[in-house]
């Protein structure tokens, strides 16, 4: 699997899947929502994020992706996740400053036609 983004969706991370698991697709989600996972339980719904447990032995960030038939769980290093978010994420946008970079017209357009 891939993270990326892209500043001109500065709300957002995307995670696709390669391999034998790109049937999975690519998963769209709050990077604030990841960076939350970080510190605490974050989400609700399709997208889950659980911070390393060491009082039960979990040194990996737990990410959880369900939609209508499956669930999967996602361990990851946050060390390396959390530099991620820093140096390709909030280097390129700040956080506080996406609406600033949204193209606002755009989006209205988009979302009446």
């Amino acid at each position: 699997m891939r993270f990326g983004y892209r500043s001109d969706d500065p709300l957002a991370v995307a995670l696709t899947f390669l391999g034998p698991a790109a049937d999975a697709g690519v998963w769209r989600f709050s990077r604030d929502l990841l960076w939350e996972g970080l510190q605490r339980p974050s989400g609700s719904g399709d997208v889950r994020v659980w911070p390393p447990c060491t009082c039960h032995g979990r040194t990996a960030l737990r990410v959880m992706l369900r939609n209508r038939e499956d669930v999967v769980l996602l361990d990851l290093p946050p060390r390396q996740l959390r530099r991620w978010l820093r140096r390709e994420t909030f280097a390129l946008v700040p956080p506080g400053t996406e609406a600033g970079t949204i193209d606002w017209d755009t989006e209205l357009e988009r979302l009446a036609g």
